[in-house]
């Protein structure tokens, strides 16, 4: 198999070219449809001659856009995240201001009623246009309403980019002495103390660090004064996100919706929100008593607390108790969760994920020097792989580029994502642009151990991930479909099971690549991925205990454990048979969480 890819590695853009490329794209973009515009009717319009120019446009400059809005999230420069800022804000407009034009409306509509497409996708293609230009109520809306619809998008955009820059940016936190943290160990706690000799300070932006304190901390005021600081975080987004939903909810019914909720669903397998209102209701009356259940054997485990530590309060779990006593319980069922992650190194659980891909997919994944990564990658701790087909009939066929930027990082989006560089299209000389995709995390590297360690949950979701929009534009559902969104609107937060999806869709065209369908569809394929992670064969092929994984980190288990037996290089069966035995612990819980 050569390991010369047919592809070259996505290039980034200097700061100082960011803006200026997102001017010539959004040139291009209003040229392409100028033209058609010029040279097409109603009477005449075609797939060929109104439809298919536009999607060229997008699959020429999808790379580009998708590397500019990845800027925002993930570049350690805050000159090139001010810069892909502006560019987004640029791209949204331009979106706005094409989805308002009467006359690319009737062109779409001119296309529609002749029905007839080279292929599926590209009939789907014209009826989301269709759709979309439709639910703008062209002809129906008065120019003063039009204007107000394109004010209102574009305060929404400003918005949401600054709801998500005080997110990514906040260094908020607590302080607290370290007496308060009783319970937490003493390696954690050296860990945390990085702004004062006698203080221990906990970001709200770092999660495992929270999970910490409210897993082991004794003090129930502690556990409070933690949650309530972080869930009262950022005041100053409170007025911004109250101010996008009423303009959501004001610019949905302007269109026709009786909320913003039914407009979006029409890019859902879900038909309506009494449909959603309903399965939640069934859902919540299936999993409620399992839910007190368990409530119930929390409470207990606190009684005895009561006994003994009356600042407990009474038996009541509060939000604050929930981590707590939730470890304790699954300490009842012998899960001994921190010991179970010992044998999940961050990094090493990546390389042995892939590992199960390249089996059940039958793919390779082959690194790339650091080297060959200069110039190419946004930050030092970035690796990456070219991905080949290792099928028998398909053998050395290449597949795409996958990143990891797995370590936290100050100015990087707080959460474990999978992020799209590239999406595969057909070009117009038959030629097939492949695929790159980023693994996006922000775990930090643990006192104890040397390393990030992950905790089962968190094995889970790196294998499988989630669909989550980092941002948003004017109009979502509508400018997405037409193709004149900005990129931040396509963008998606993904981790390795939709990473792979990603790595392995084939479409005639960017704007269905991968994920790119309704949000259900794409939670299911790794919601079924999700089930490896509770394979007892699968787990522990995949655990690696931390101490074989570098010498320094065996040095570090000593001193730490004189005169003790070094552990297993595997997980041990008994104890993989207690975690799998816990899969529904708190499921109940979690599920009526969401209802």
């Amino acid at each position: 198999m050569s390991s010369r890819a047919p592809q070259p590695l996505p290039w980034m853009l200097a700061a100082d070219e960011v803006i200026p490329t997102i001017q010539r794209i959004i040139s291009d973009r209003e040229a392409v449809r100028n033209l058609v515009a010029r040279q097409a009717t109603p009477e005449v319009a075609t797939f060929a001659n109104v439809i298919q120019p536009w999607l060229e446009e997008e699959d020429l400059n999808q790379r580009t856009e998708a590397v500019i809005d990845m800027y925002r999230f993930a570049d350690p420069d805050q000159e090139s995240r001010d810069a892909a800022e502006v560019a987004t804000r640029l791209m949204s407009e331009c979106a706005a201001r094409l989805a308002l034009r009467h006359d690319l409306f009737l062109l779409v509509k001119g296309v529609a009623d002749k029905d007839d497409y080279p292929n599926e996708e590209c009939g789907k293609a014209v009826r989301d246009m269709l759709r979309a230009y439709t639910n703008v109520e062209h002809g129906k809306l008065s120019s003063g309403q039009i204007e107000k619809l394109l004010g209102s998008w574009k305060e929404i955009g400003r918005l949401c980019q600054d709801f998500n820059r005080n997110l990514r940016e906040s260094t908020e936190g607590a302080w607290f002495d370290p007496e308060e943290l009783e319970g937490v160990s003493m390696q954690e706690i050296q860990r945390l103390t990085e702004k004062s000799k006698d203080k221990v300070y906990i970001d709200f932006g770092k999660r495992a660090d929270r999970l910490v304190v409210l897993r082991h901390a004794h003090s129930p005021a502690t556990r409070k004064r933690l949650y309530l600081g972080n869930e009262q975080k950022l005041a100053e987004n409170v007025a911004l996100f109250k101010r996008i939903v009423l303009l959501r909810d004001e610019n949905a019914r302007l269109l026709g919706y009786k909320s913003h909720t039914d407009f979006k669903l029409q890019d859902r397998i879900a038909t309506s929100t009494e449909w959603v209102d309903g399965m939640l209701n069934s859902m919540r009356e299936q999993v409620l008593p399992i839910g007190q259940e368990v409530m119930e054997q929390l409470k207990v485990i606190k009684r005895k607390h009561l006994a003994t530590d009356p600042q407990s309060g009474d038996d009541e779990i509060l939000p604050w108790d929930f981590h707590y006593y939730i470890r304790l319980l699954e300490e009842t069922k012998q899960v001994d969760q921190e010991l179970v992650s010992e044998y999940f190194p961050l990094r090493n659980t990546v390389l042995r994920m892939l590992g199960l891909f390249e089996s059940f997919l039958q793919l390779r994944f082959l690194p790339i020097a650091p080297e060959e990564l200069t110039g190419i990658t946004w930050h030092e701790d970035v690796e990456a792989w070219s991905v080949w087909d290792d099928r028998t009939e398909h053998r050395g066929e290449f597949i795409g580029y996958l990143f990891s930027d797995i370590l936290y990082r100050n100015g990087k989006y707080k959460g474990n994502q999978n992020v799209n560089l590239q999406a595969s299209y057909l070009k117009p000389d038959g030629g097939r642009v492949f695929p790159a995709t980023i693994l996006m995390c922000n775990f930090s590297l643990s006192a104890v151990t040397g390393c990030a360690l992950l905790r089962h949950s968190e094995v889970v979701t790196l294998f499988h991930g989630r669909i989550t929009q980092l941002s948003h534009t004017f109009a979502p559902g509508i400018l997405s479909s037409l193709g004149t969104a900005s990129y931040a609107d396509k963008i998606g937060l993904l981790e390795l099971g939709h990473g792979i999806h990603d790595l392995l869709s084939r479409k005639l065209h960017t704007r269905y690549h991968a994920w790119r369908t309704p949000v259900e569809l794409g939670e299911a394929l790794s919601t079924m991925l999700e089930n490896w992670c509770w394979n007892k064969s699968e787990l522990k092929e995949m655990s690696c205990h931390y101490t074989r994984i570098a010498p320094e980190c065996l040095h570090r288990w000593r001193a730490q454990h004189p005169q003790t037996t070094e552990p297993a290089e595997h997980i041990l069966e008994e104890l993989l048979d207690q975690l799998i035995e816990s899969r529904n612990l708190n499921k109940a819980l979690l599920l009526l969480q969401q209802t």
